[in-house]
């Protein structure tokens, strides 16, 4: 499912044309090797999904954790909390968040 990053084509404040890439859940996971089926869920307020956060392990122990948060609006509200994977892979990624875990002071 891999395509070309989205443009968004606006003017910025001076008049002048901006092109800006808009990268999706899809392109961050292909790009970090990461896996949908492990990935958890942030709603705030519940049921309206915020981020994406994958936990990245070597054994069985956590090496680091990676956060996707995404555009406000880009997944349906869900009472369930439980949002359409097409929906999500395609939602807009406003920041990426990459945090090092040191491995022997983890402690669950």
């Amino acid at each position: 499912m891999m395509c070309a990053p989205l443009c968004r084509v606006r003017p910025n404040r001076f008049g002048k044309l901006v092109v800006r890439a808009v990268f999706v859940v899809a392109h961050i996971l292909h790009a970090l090797g990461l896996d949908y089926s492990t990935a958890l869920f942030v709603d705030e307020p519940p049921g309206q999904l915020r981020a994406v956060t994958f936990v990245v392990k070597q054994g069985p122990k956590p090496v680091k954790i990676v956060t996707l948060t995404i555009d406000r609006d880009a997944v349906a509200y869900s009472d369930q909390r439980i949002w359409e994977r097409a929906q999500v892979l395609k939602a807009p990624v406003r920041a990426v968040k990459v945090v090092e875990v040191a491995a022997d002071k983890f402690k669950p």
